[in-house]
């Protein structure tokens, strides 16, 4: 099956356009203001909700989404400073999590644009953002991340953290 990228706006009506006849969906969109239509509220909560519930329409076979890490928690400092951005990814989770669609929620740590494949990939569940507070991922890792994630029966229904990690091999996914 051919990929498809697809940019644009994700409003009830376009979502189900946006997703007829796929199979697969790896969800990255994200918000870029702290007020407005293209604040956190709207973007990271009401856009995915509306791609979502399009998806469950439609029959998705599989639905990634992009979060961040430290979303679960509501009170980081993170959020605070973020207007509650982390709080609306969460809630975009949530949405997800309850629509019965096979799904794999990645959070990664700060995005770089180091090249891909040059440091390992260390995941773990549980949103201990506080102890990788300082640590990154090349958008190229978390790429590959997010497509390996739907071949891997393990990542299903599986919400997980990740960063690279300098001391594991690189081109390496290990589990903390």
């Amino acid at each position: 099956a051919a990929a498809v990228l697809l940019a644009g706006d994700i409003r009830p009506a376009q979502a189900a356009r946006a997703v007829e006849g796929a199979d697969f969906i790896i969800c990255v969109i994200g918000s870029r203001e702290f007020a407005g239509p293209n604040s956190a509220q709207f973007v990271d909560y009401e856009a995915v909700r509306n791609l979502v519930d399009a998806a469950a329409a439609g029959g998705v076979r599989h639905f990634v989404l992009l979060s961040a890490i430290g979303s679960s928690d509501r009170n980081s400092l993170a959020n605070k400073i973020f207007k509650g951005a982390l709080e609306w990814r969460f809630k975009g989770e949530e949405h997800l999590r309850a629509s019965g669609i096979p799904y794999t929620i990645v959070r990664p740590a700060g995005l770089t644009d180091e090249p891909g494949g040059v440091k390992g990939v260390k995941l773990w569940q549980g949103d201990d953002w506080r102890a990788h507070a300082r640590k990154t991922i090349s958008r190229a890792d978390l790429a590959q991340v997010l497509i390996e994630s739907l071949r891997s029966p393990a990542a299903r229904n599986a919400s997980f953290e990740i960063t690279n990690e300098a001391s594991e091999p690189p081109g390496t996914i290990c589990r903390a």
